[in-house]
């Protein structure tokens, strides 16, 4: 959880650190040839960090594309749910148009401030600290229409069942989020494939000139990280864009 809370506390700050980490990992690598006593030749030592590199950073890779899929994965099934909700509500509320003037009176501020509720819920991303209220007012709606006339009661409980549903399925969809034991294991395969390139640079002569590269490569790849990190994770709204539907 030292991520979620690191995430929470400054978006910003967290990039800064991660591409930091990932510069700093490299200038130990290059280090680490600089002062290693080597115990065999040249070639088989460059062989030996090769083997290592080639299966670290093919890992990485594919750890990295895979939580950035299935990130947006999750952000686009919650997504889908918002606007299902969102419909719900729209054509349930449209439904009592056909009630007597008295019972409509009483169900539609029940239905507006239900509405309101969820509304604030999806732009603050608190659907789960939402849930008792959304629900005391879902309760409160139900006692409604089971007190219509039977010739729209039936009609009115499946509107009202479609709403109840349609939330709770967005309630429940956002809550799953990719573990953060996940972007830990990540964040330490960036480490290590950071320390590879910085030694394999050092064994070259070139972490000089490459420190440029080293440093524009970084950024990239902690961009990448981040912006899993903020789709996979609840609470947060860091993205650039805007993923919520108006």
């Amino acid at each position: 959880m030292v991520i979620v809370q690191l995430l929470k506390f400054s978006q910003t700050l967290v990039l800064i650190l991660m591409v930091a980490s990932g510069v700093a990992a490299a200038m130990a690598g290059a280090k680490l040839f600089r002062i290693r006593d080597l115990q065999c030749s040249d070639a088989d030592d460059s062989l030996i960090i090769d083997g290592v590199m080639v299966p670290v950073l093919g890992l990485y890779a594919l750890m990295v594309a895979f939580t950035f899929g299935q990130a947006l994965s999750l952000e686009s099934t919650t997504y889908a749910d918002i606007l299902s909700a969102k419909i719900a509500v729209r054509d349930f509320k449209a439904m009592s148009a056909i009630l007597p003037a008295a019972d409509e009176q009483r169900l539609v501020p029940l239905l507006d401030s239900y509405a309101g509720q969820l509304e604030t819920a999806i732009a603050t991303n608190r659907l789960e600290a939402a849930s008792p209220a959304l629900l005391s007012n879902g309760v409160a709606m139900l006692g409604q229409v089971s007190s219509l006339d039977s010739s729209v009661k039936d009609a009115m409980n499946d509107g009202l069942s479609e709403v109840l549903s349609a939330a709770r399925q967005l309630q429940v969809d956002s809550a799953q989020r990719i573990p953060t034991t996940v972007f830990a294991l990540q964040s330490l395969y960036y480490i290590v494939c950071f320390l590879l390139l910085g030694y394999k640079t050092a064994e070259h002569g070139i972490y000089a000139e490459s420190r440029t590269f080293l440093v524009i490569l970084a950024t990239l790849f902690a961009a990448v990280m981040f912006m899993a990190v903020n789709i996979g994770r609840p609470g947060l709204n860091a993205m650039l864009f805007d993923p919520l539907p108006k």
